[in-house]
């Protein structure tokens, strides 16, 4: 059987800064529960998580059917994801584990947990 792959391109903007408190942002949230309904990211860093792009170039995002809004961030670097049967809920837990080194706190990278840029 013959296959046609391709793949689309999206201009974006730039990653996460670093020392910022992202917990109260919850369109991050919502795009790692986007992603959860086909695979698990495990990878969640700052360079992973990017803006939308405000350049004239980039692509008008569509609407995410889930949460009926355009998403201001998109997640890159898919080479750890894998395919998961986690329940939306099991993921969720996952995600608020991963997603909370993004956030303030005692296991937040803004009061110094390293992990990647």
């Amino acid at each position: 059987m013959n296959k046609v792959s391709f793949i689309v391109l999206e201009r974006l903007g730039h990653n996460l800064e670093m020392n910022v408190d992202y917990e109260p942002d919850a369109d991050i949230y919502q795009v790692y529960e986007d992603l959860g309904h086909m695979f698990d990211h495990a990878d969640v860093r700052y360079a992973n998580i990017l803006r939308l792009s405000k350049s004239p170039l980039a692509l008008s995002g569509q609407k995410c059917p889930f949460h009926n809004c355009v998403h201001l961030y998109r997640v890159v670097d898919f080479d750890r994801a894998t395919k998961t049967d986690f329940t939306v809920k099991g993921y969720n837990a996952r995600t608020e584990v991963d997603l909370g080194m993004l956030c303030k706190g005692t296991k937040g990278m803004a009061r110094g947990t390293i992990v990647g840029p």
